[in-house]
């Protein structure tokens, strides 16, 4: 096909396929689907950790900024390979989000705060960590960042797909 639409292409109703684009197609295999293994309920998941105790502060002297990061919870995902993975963060049991991996728990990026926390997921072949990263300015008069008391509830899927792209059928 002209427009690599895949091997399996639908038109909208009234609509030929043959130079059909954009709304005009309602469903398309040119780009993979992610594929959750039913059989494997740790593939989607929500965890909620419970920062029942601190992570450390970053150990900045006076007028010097810090960083530190702290493994908090681990699990195996159960393939030998990178899986391909989405997370969605929240602090109120998803009432509202705060975005995907990476997001801000205390502070903010916008280069205001002092002092900030995020919380950062890193997925190798065999296990999902996810980590406390925190940044702290010892200005003398704001505090270190602190996770203490927080739950955060993350909604993890883990796909059966790789990172190398390789799900498109070659003859696409």
């Amino acid at each position: 096909m002209a427009n690599a639409l895949g091997p399996i292409s639908v038109s909208a109703p009234g609509n030929s396929l043959t130079g059909a684009v954009g709304q005009n197609i309602t469903f398309s295999t040119q780009y993979p689907f992610h594929k959750l293994d039913s059989t494997k309920p740790i593939s989607f998941q929500i965890i909620t950790l419970f920062m029942n105790k601190d992570t450390p502060a970053p150990a900045a002297a006076s007028g010097f900024s810090a960083t530190n990061k702290t493994l908090v919870y681990s699990f195996p995902h159960g393939y030998s390979y990178v899986p391909s993975s989405w997370f969605l963060v929240s602090i109120n049991n998803f009432q509202t989000v705060l975005g995907s991996e990476g997001s801000w728990l205390v502070g903010n990026a916008s280069g205001v705060s002092t002092a900030n926390a995020q919380i950062n997921i890193e997925v190798d072949a065999n296990n999902v960590n996810f980590y406390i990263s925190k940044f702290w300015l010892n200005d003398g008069v704001t505090q270190a960042p602190s996770v203490l008391g927080l739950f955060i509830s993350i909604r993890s899927y883990i796909f059966i797909e790789d990172l190398l792209g390789n799900s498109v059928p070659s003859h696409v």
